[in-house]
């Protein structure tokens, strides 16, 4: 479709399956197109058709199959991950806020350490240790940064460990929680 001087392609949203897409001008047929948004309507618009050709339907086929493959492989590899235990356990959230005047407060006090706690029945305990700064900025702003310190583990998912255990991560640590050392 040209509008002005403008080329801008008709979309009719049920590009489920190119191959079998063809004709969509056909006598009777009832499927709606969008184009736009445009800030006002168009005082004129011309309509036109690009046949499509056979490298153009192989193209789009071999599209569609990546896509298809993708997604299964995408759902395989979920389900595998899950069986061996491998998904991530949600164990809540938490946060943490801080006003202008506290974060400025930080920024001469040189830094503030803060800790969430995450907790979900059966997923596990978890403190999370951090520490903020907040420094100036030419224009009048601040700007923080929050570190990790250390993650504790007070108490596993009840499906990941066979008994209560409690272990801890920090930057200095060469082995992550659940490794052997």
């Amino acid at each position: 479709m040209k509008i002005g001087k403008k080329t801008f392609r008709l979309d009719h949203g049920s590009d489920k399956n190119r191959l079998l897409e063809f004709n969509d001008f056909g006598s009777g047929d009832q499927t709606w197109y969008v184009v736009g948004p445009f800030a006002r309507r168009p005082a004129e618009m011309e309509l036109f058709n690009n046949g499509t050709s056979v490298l153009d339907i192989v193209e789009a086929a071999w599209e569609d199959l990546k896509e298809i493959v993708s997604s299964f492989l995408e759902v395989v590899g979920e389900v595998l991950l899950s069986v061996i235990g491998g998904n991530a356990d949600y164990c809540g959230s938490d946060k943490v806020t801080w006003t202008w005047e506290q974060l400025v407060n930080i920024a001469a006090g040189g830094g503030e350490d803060f800790q969430v706690r995450c907790f979900v029945e059966d997923e596990g305990d978890y403190r999370i240790r951090s520490r903020l700064t907040t420094a100036h900025t030419p224009n009048g702003g601040l700007r923080a940064s929050v570190r990790l310190t250390e993650l504790i583990c007070d108490e596993e998912s009840d499906v990941d460990s066979d008994e209560s255990s409690r272990s801890t991560w920090s930057p200095s640590s060469s082995t992550c929680p659940g490794t052997a050392a």
